[in-house]
């Protein structure tokens, strides 16, 4: 049987930065940060 992996539950403020209203064009992909928009969910 597979050893269970347990998750600590935290904040999302606590593992990144959240930005507001702030665009980034297609070069900005790829490169450095992570971006997640809203079509990611």
């Amino acid at each position: 049987m597979a050893k269970q992996t347990i998750w600590k539950t935290v904040k999302l403020g606590e593992l990144a930065k959240f930005r507001n209203g702030i665009n980034y064009s297609k070069d900005n992909f790829g490169k450095g940060l992570k971006v997640i928009n809203v079509k990611d969910f």
